[in-house]
């Protein structure tokens, strides 16, 4: 069974909130970076979004990576390609960096799906996320919840690779993962998919599937943050404490849920 929920409406641009706190929060659209790259905000902060030249690879791929400025200095980067012959984008490496002396919290939107331009909704590229994709991520001061939302212009689902292992592992920065538009039907493979993610705090499930994973060992390792999973208006709160096993609860309360194992 596959828990649906229904289309959400998504942030169309990156903009800055705040100001004048300490801590600086950010909504990114990933299809802002890809097809709107030369945006420039101007405010008591000034972002930019950049695209670095691309160029394709041996089996005809373009690829490119697109990054985030937070006052002139970098902040997070997408490494995405444009699959030959397909209308699949995929991305394939989130990374994020410190900016000294700013505490900045990012909500990343991965929609479902990127359209052609602005102006053509006709022929949407259907978004993949790679094989350790968000691994790895962590900088000083910077948190980051990651999205996997609805287009607003279809009901396509973001398309995960058939082996996520460690595709979240040791990324000491992400705080949430939102399911509601992740189409996880298909992977095999979940070995040690959020292991190390010792601040991730919740999970929202609502598309999330395991029927087709053989592997899930070691998949929550390390989750001690791990408080609270979601789908729907429905929540679980997981117990807290040192005598609390992230491994064990979340696969059964995922079996509960009949997600699948």
């Amino acid at each position: 069974m596959k828990i649906t929920a229904p289309a959400m409406m998504l942030a169309t641009t990156l903009f800055l909130a705040n100001q004048e706190c300490e801590s600086q929060s950010l909504i990114v659209n990933a299809a802002d970076l890809i097809y709107h790259p030369d945006i420039n905000f101007v405010g008591a902060q000034s972002n930019y979004i950049n695209t670095m030249p691309g160029a394709n690879n041996a089996n005809g791929d373009y690829e490119q990576t697109s990054s985030v400025k937070y006052n002139n200095q970098n902040l997070m980067t997408i490494k995405w390609s444009d699959i030959a012959n397909s209308n699949t984008i995929a991305i394939n490496k989130v990374d994020l960096y410190h900016v000294p002396g700013q505490n900045i919290h990012i909500n990343l939107v991965i929609p479902g799906a990127f359209a052609a331009s602005a102006q053509h909704y006709n022929a949407p590229k259907q978004i993949q996320i790679k094989e350790n994709a968000f691994a790895n991520i962590g900088a000083a001061g910077v948190t980051l919840d990651v999205a996997f939302q609805y287009p607003h212009f279809s009901n396509y689902s973001v398309l995960f690779a058939n082996n996520c292992s460690r595709m979240f592992a040791n990324s000491s920065s992400i705080t949430s993962i939102d399911f509601s538009a992740a189409d996880t039907y298909s992977v095999a493979n979940m070995e040690s998919m959020f292991e190390g993610c010792d601040n991730l705090r919740e999970l929202r499930l609502d598309n999330f599937s395991m029927w087709h994973c053989n592997n899930s060992q070691n998949m929550f390792l390390a989750c001690s943050s791990l408080v609270t999973l979601r789908w729907g208006t429905a929540a679980v709160n997981l117990p807290t404490g040192p005598s609390y096993d992230p491994e064990t609860t979340l696969l059964q309360v995922f079996s509960l849920l009949d997600l699948g194992s």
